[in-house]
């Protein structure tokens, strides 16, 4: 790998210019063996990051090429956390590969998840993703589905996960099966975040509109209901009916395809919804 020369530190001891050590990672990223084709934007991300070290960035590309990362991957975690550039590789980023890979996940999959929230790489070890992944372990029952919940939730905080539980069981209380849970879980986490006083009156809604607990429409619907503020609804609701719903109508298709009130307020969307 090739810096050019005055990449270094200057005569006074000060580091070298920010903008060449940018070209040189660029140079670097683009020229190191089969990453030629990294993406502008991975170098235009990197360019908001402070390089103490010239040599640091080249090291944390290498260190992932070598864990396995394709160059398209590589360039998701330098576009979506360009500070990753000047982490230490083996004293902060090797632990955590190593921790997931001690959890049974493959080699390929750690890169995937990886590419797909860097941000993971952002949290501690020891304080955050160990304890978080042990909450979600037992909660999900199931190690591979807490691996799917940290890969889609990007603000992972074992406070934010631990304030689930009030919500959590309240499905529970309610007959949803841990099934339906862990599915709400692993395809919109963020359903959990909203407030206890607030979740609880969207379940009680879901079963008011006629939803059964034991169906995973139950907890779609939660989360259609969680994705939209009152207001969003009652307009939506109008649209429907000045184009001759009835209240009634409106919510049996709800009930059918609760996807129905995500969809804009179009004639042509709301026949294809209606008609399912």
């Amino acid at each position: 790998m090739t810096w050019r020369p005055r990449i270094g530190l200057e005569e006074n001891g000060t580091s070298p210019p920010q903008a060449e050590i940018i070209y040189s990672l660029g140079k670097n990223l683009q020229t190191c063996h089969h990453l030629h084709r990294i993406t502008e934007k991975a170098l235009s991300a990197s360019k908001n990051v402070k390089f103490e070290n010239p040599h640091k960035p080249d090291l944390v590309v290498e260190f992932f090429k070598n864990h396995g990362f394709t160059q398209t991957q590589i360039s998701s975690v330098v576009r979506k956390f360009p500070p990753v550039l000047m982490r230490d590789t083996q004293k902060i980023l090797l632990p955590k590969l190593e921790f997931l890979k001690s959890r049974g996940v493959s080699s390929a999959d750690v890169a995937r998840i990886v590419s797909t929230n860097p941000f993971f790489l952002k949290s501690s070890l020891d304080n955050t993703i160990i304890p978080a992944f042990d909450f979600l372990s037992n909660l999900c029952q199931s190690q591979a589905k807490a691996i799917a919940v940290i890969q889609r939730y990007r603000r992972l905080s074992l406070d934010q996960l631990t304030r689930m539980s009030p919500n959590i069981e309240t499905l529970r209380e309610t007959g949803v099966s841990d099934s339906s849970i862990t599915y709400l879980l692993i395809y919109e986490p963020g359903a959990f975040m909203v407030s206890y006083d607030r979740f609880r009156r969207v379940v009680e809604k879901v079963e008011k509109i006629g939803f059964s607990p034991s169906k995973v429409h139950f907890v779609v619907a939660i989360k259609v209901l969680c994705m939209m503020t009152k207001s969003t609804w009652n307009k939506k609701v109008e649209v429907y009916r000045k184009w001759g719903l009835t209240e009634d109508e409106i919510f049996v298709t709800f009930k059918r395809q609760p996807w129905f009130m995500t969809k804009s307020e179009d004639k042509d969307q709301w026949r294809d919804g209606f008609s399912c």
